[in-house]
């Protein structure tokens, strides 16, 4: 795949010659892939006629590689309580440093910003009352004595809120953050993962490349349960065998083409070609 500080990307419609011209720079194309992450958290909420829990995971440790490991132990921790319940559980994070707190107090506690999309009542829902947070409702899937059993790294919160400028508006202030320029910044800071998500299938696709997979979904029902893939002008639908490895089932040409110019490679750009990039 060709990297590019700057890039102009065209996506053109051979069916309709839609045109959609997108420009992204190295420093956007990470918070592009968070927006649509966010997007799809809510496509799936609405759809779905599920509920968004906002929580906040704290830790208090310097080691990178330690927080790391025990973000993966929480999501796993996660994942599994909903599967042995059978129910289905989506998120989106974000990782953010306190900076008040960092200035005042020295203190280097990192928050876990998580949005939960889940069914009602799965989570515990939390109120902040008088400075303090009250519990309004247990969870059915996971309760406070779960959580205080499993967690015993910091604080954390888990709160119901209607927030009606989605899962982005709601996040986007945390990660946008830069913590270079507190004083005495650790470099290893850097190596932290500063977002992800669950799998959120077509649902985090942009809007114009969700549409026409949906179209397909809809024409065929029977793809709906498998993993969705762009690979160069098709799409592909794929199982998992005993063994794990994805096994084609269906591939459909997508009318959509992706053109990229940029800088270092504008000839390609002139020549029509399309350049390796996801949807």
């Amino acid at each position: 795949m060709a990297r590019f500080n700057e890039t102009s990307l065209t996506i053109i419609n051979s069916n309709t010659n839609e045109i959609i011209p997108i420009q992204l720079d190295a420093a956007s194309k990470s918070q592009y892939r968070f927006k649509r992450a966010c997007i799809g958290l809510d496509r799936i909420k609405n759809l779905f006629g599920l509920t968004l829990y906002f929580v906040t995971l704290t830790v208090r440790d310097e080691n990178v590689d330690a927080m790391n490991r025990d973000l993966n132990k929480f999501l796993n921790w996660l994942r599994s309580r909903f599967k042995r319940k059978h129910f289905d559980i989506y998120y989106v994070w974000v990782v953010e440093l306190q900076k008040k707190r960092y200035r005042k107090y020295g203190v280097k506690a990192l928050h876990w910003h998580f949005a939960i999309v889940c069914a009602d009542g799965a989570l515990p829902h939390s109120e902040r009352r008088g400075g303090r947070m009250h519990l309004v409702e247990d969870g059915n899937v996971i309760t406070v004595k779960d959580i205080i059993k499993y967690w015993g790294k910091g604080d954390i919160v888990f709160s119901l809120r209607a927030w009606s400028r989605g899962v982005y508006g709601y996040l986007s202030k945390y990660f946008s953050k830069d913590y270079s320029e507190l004083g005495d910044y650790n470099p290893e800071w850097a190596n932290l993962r500063r977002f992800g998500s669950s799998q959120l299938r077509h649902y985090a696709f942009p809007k114009w490349a969700y549409e026409w997979v949906d179209e397909q979904l809809s024409d065929n029902p029977e793809l709906r349960d498998l993993y969705i893939r762009k690979v160069g002008s098709k799409v592909g639908f794929y199982a998992k065998d005993e063994k794990k490895k994805f096994v084609t089932v269906r591939e459909i040409r997508s009318p959509w083409k992706l053109v990229m110019e940029s800088p270092e490679d504008s000839s390609a750009a002139e020549k029509g070609e399309t350049l390796a990039t996801d949807f």
